[in-house]
């Protein structure tokens, strides 16, 4: 109840993996780590108080973007390094850059105010790169360093191939993210492929789906219309899967 009413798991899990990993890789004997939501800190407390202010972030970059600005004041008032970790962009599955004049001038302002407080940016990939060297910020600011959930773990991620291909009883995880509408066929046709197969859910919705078997989304009838798993006669969570 607890992690719903105070949105604990920031939306979705991914969101706790990615933020998780960062506090992991900087949990030194030497480091006194502290988390918070910086937006509606007071700059001047922050100075005071720490020595570096570091921010795991997603798809940031997006027209909720436009909201933060609040972090950009932010980060324009500090006198303290800064380290943006994995941030990215948003694109729809052709490639183009959703929203991208309305965002353009808070991107902007975001990176500028940061690249103020660290020689480079962490991206997710390319797709992030180049976007912002269509805002004029070269190579020399901009590192591609994936998602930080990957290092979860340490520095390394090392990957096994375990078997040439996929087969009717092959062990698979599956997420989904159910308001897509793609995934609700997807997800029916990979249940009754794969007998092994899991369902790993993320987000907020999904979890009472499970706790109380309700599933309060403005969008759950076209959802599951769809097929995606948010219905308990989703086969996926019928067989408990």
């Amino acid at each position: 109840m607890e992690t719903l009413e105070q949105r604990l798991i920031g939306s979705n899990v991914g969101n706790l993996v990615f933020s998780q990993a960062v506090f992991r890789l900087l949990s030194t004997s030497t480091n006194a780590l502290t988390t918070s939501k910086v937006i509606g800190e007071r700059a001047e407390r922050i100075n005071a108080e720490f020595d570096h202010l570091v921010l795991p972030m997603a798809n940031a970059f997006r027209i909720t973007f436009l909201q933060r600005d609040a972090l950009s004041a932010l980060v324009e008032r500090l006198t303290i390094p800064v380290t943006v970790i994995g941030v990215g962009a948003q694109a729809g599955l052709s490639g183009t850059y959703r929203h991208a004049a309305e965002i353009t001038p808070s991107v902007k302002r975001f990176c500028r105010a940061v690249l103020d407080h660290s020689p480079t940016i962490g991206v997710r990939g390319e797709f992030t790169r180049r976007y912002l060297r269509s805002l004029g910020f070269g190579d020399e600011h901009v590192e591609v360093i994936g998602c930080p959930s990957m290092f979860m773990f340490g520095p390394e991620l090392p990957v096994q191939r375990r078997s040439d291909e996929l087969g009717p009883g092959s062990p698979i995880a599956l997420n989904v993210s159910p308001y897509v509408k793609a995934m609700g066929p997807i997800s029916l046709d990979h249940a009754a492929r794969y007998p092994n197969l899991v369902y790993f859910a993320q987000d907020e919705n999904t979890l009472r789906l499970l706790l109380w078997g309700r599933y309060t989304s403005d969008k759950a009838e076209a959802q599951r219309a769809a097929g995606a798993p948010v219905s308990l006669n989703h086969p996926l969570i019928r067989q408990n899967r």
